[in-house]
């Protein structure tokens, strides 16, 4: 899928709304100082789940806050998750954060009744399900990098077995791989299409996958657009959508901010498309997903685990 302006654009516009997270999640080592519904920092009194339970892992910065996010840390067995990994289970990719949040995500398409019949594509966004978890036969990376489809399988088991505990079945038993299939897919999607959210001092606080309209803007080392997270409170006024996906000639009302998930996610930061240079009519909107500062072996490391291609820029 690509995405495309519907209308000539200059140089340092928006081009799009603040648009929804279908799904966030808080890093670890941020848990304890910011809200785990909004990402805003904690009051020295924050608020914490409703549900009764002497041992929570997350807080809220308010009462609303708590309301909105408790639901699915429980029904999505976050919670569940962390008491039975208190700890971060990797340093590299996937990361526990990426693992709560597709706990969560998951909860959010079952809700949607998104279908997963299709595990390479879920919700219209590609996951790239088979290329990784089947590193070790295809060869795409040297040894060092030939652990993630085991860490993907490890950590989709640990999804399954928390949302076994969810459901009061026993966690002591050998999943086939048939059985944490859906959870190992939905870790795929987020692999490839989640993005850190930023505070507005620029430091990564978490993760989160966001709507089509964003999801859907492909990669560039020589982008033309950018993206800024803000909040309720500073996104600005309402700005209608000036991209759309290449296959609708119209972009009729609707289509260009069509959703997977009604209503997306209540709190947490919406992210906004500006152009960085004139866009053209027509022409495709692309962003680069990765820091191009960082060191070549870097960028072409992670390009291979989630991209799938090598780039020749040097850098």
């Amino acid at each position: 899928m690509e995405i495309r302006a519907n209308e000539e654009i200059p140089i340092g516009q928006d081009l799009t709304p603040p648009i929804p997270p279908l799904s966030l999640s808080l890093h670890h080592s941020i848990l304890l100082s910011h809200c785990s519904s909004c990402f805003s920092p904690l009051p020295p009194s924050p608020f914490y789940p409703t549900y009764p339970n002497p041992d929570h892992f997350v807080r809220y910065c308010s009462l609303q806050c708590s309301s909105l996010d408790s639901p699915l840390h429980f029904s999505s067995s976050e919670f569940h998750f962390f008491h039975l990994f208190p700890q971060p289970l990797y340093t590299t990719s996937p990361t526990s954060t990426d693992l709560r949040l597709s706990l969560r995500l998951i909860h959010r398409f079952q809700e949607a009744n998104v279908s997963f019949s299709n595990l390479e594509r879920i919700g219209g966004l590609m996951t790239n399900f088979k290329k990784l978890t089947l590193l070790e036969e295809q060869q795409y990376y040297n040894d060092d990098d030939d652990g993630l489809s085991g860490r993907i399988r490890d950590g989709a088991k640990a999804m399954a077995v928390a949302r076994r505990m969810r459901d009061g079945l026993d966690t002591n038993v050998e999943l086939s791989a048939a059985e944490y299939a859906v959870e190992a897919a939905v870790l795929c999607l987020v692999l490839t299409n989640s993005v850190e959210v930023h505070d507005k001092d620029g430091r990564s606080i978490g993760v989160g996958v966001y709507d089509l309209a964003f999801s859907y803007v492909n990669h560039s080392c020589s982008p033309n657009a950018s993206y800024r997270f803000c909040t309720a409170f500073d996104c600005g006024g309402e700005l209608e959508f000036r991209i759309c996906p290449a296959p609708s000639e119209t972009c009729a009302s609707g289509t260009e901010s069509g959703s997977i998930i009604n209503g997306s996610e209540a709190c947490g930061p919406r992210i906004v498309l500006r152009s960085i240079k004139a866009i053209q009519k027509s022409e495709e909107v692309l962003i680069t997903y990765t820091d191009l500062l960082q060191p070549k072996k870097w960028l072409n490391k992670l390009e291979k685990v989630v991209l799938k291609w090598t780039c020749g820029k040097d850098v």
